[in-house]
Parts: structure tokens; sequence; C-alpha cells
């Protein structure tokens, strides 16, 4: 069963596609999850992150829309989160680490330069080549690991590399070049 048709079955509430789903992702999430917590959580921790995860899957399934050709990014960005909010809400993750993770503006002047940054950024990644793009939205927007990308894209892994590496060069040199 491929993606499209887990999430249709997930809007009908099939629970075979919730299986699918499970069977498909189940490993995945739980890596994201132990990554993202830096080993900081317990194995129970983790299930129930994972746990959570697939059932705001279930839960939000009639308002997500897929735009590539699967559910990855989604789950990986919500298992990120929740992963996140566990940490926060057991307080260990440190000062440091929660800045990194923030940005802060001290104005509203700072606000809209933040904003404006962003759209430079943005029209910066749109202008990338459809390929280039995709690699570095999985790879930087969701975490995805270089070895999953060039496997799913039937890519050899230092192909995908030198891609990215190309793509984040030509970013950095739009931004300089804008000032940002």
């Amino acid at each position: 069963m491929d993606d499209r048709e887990i999430l249709t079955g997930l809007k009908r509430r099939d629970e075979d596609a919730f299986a699918a789903l499970l069977d498909k992702y189940i490993r995945y999430v739980g890596a994201v999850a132990v990554k993202t917590s830096g080993n900081q959580l317990s194995v129970e921790d983790i299930e129930e992150i994972c746990s959570d995860a697939f059932a705001r899957i279930w839960f939000a399934s009639s308002s997500i829309e897929i735009t590539g050709e699967n559910l990855k990014g989604y789950i990986g960005i919500t298992a990120r989160n929740l992963t996140l909010n566990v940490l926060r809400s057991k307080q260990r993750i440190s000062a440091d680490q929660l800045e990194q993770d923030m940005v802060r503006c001290r104005s509203a002047e700072d606000s809209a330069v933040l904003g404006e940054d962003m759209k430079v950024i943005q029209e910066e990644i749109r202008a990338m080549a459809p390929l280039d793009r995709e690699l570095f939205v999985r790879r930087y927007f969701y975490l995805e690991r270089v070895m999953d990308i060039a496997r799913d894209k039937g890519m050899n892994e230092k192909t995908v590399s030198t891609r990215l590496i190309r793509a984040r060069r030509r970013l950095q040199l739009a931004i300089d070049e804008r000032g940002i």
C-alpha cells in the first residue's frame, strides 16, 4: 500500500490502512524521537511519543494533504515536535539548546526584518532546480538522512551529498548578496 492509499484509507477510518502506516513508519518515528532527544528519554517515553504521533495522524487524517509521494515528512515533523514537547515538559533541554531552537525578536522592527529575510530564503529555495529543492527540503526541513533520501530517489549517497552541498552554497551566496 503506498502512502496515498494509506492516507485515503485513514480518511475512511480503515484500520488496515492504519496498520500499514504503522508497519511502514514505526521504526522511522522511533528513530526521529531518539535522534531528536539525544538519547535523553527512556524507552517508555519513546514508545509514548510513537503512540502519540500515530494517534495524531489518525485523528488529523481528514485534514492531511501530501504534496510529495509520501507521508514521511509529515510524520517526521510530528514525531520531532512531540519529542521536543516531552523534553520541555521534563525540563531536560538546557537553556542553550532551547535558545538554538527558538528565534528571538526583540522588537517589531526585528520581527519585520526576520520576516523579510525568511521570504528571501524561501524565494531562493523555490528557485532551485526541482530535484535540488526536493533533496534540500527533505534533508534540512524534514531531517531525513542522506542515505534514506538516496535510496528513495535511486541515487548514490555521494551524489545526494554533493547536490546538497552545492544547494547550500548557492543559498549562502544569495543570502550574502542580499546582505542577510
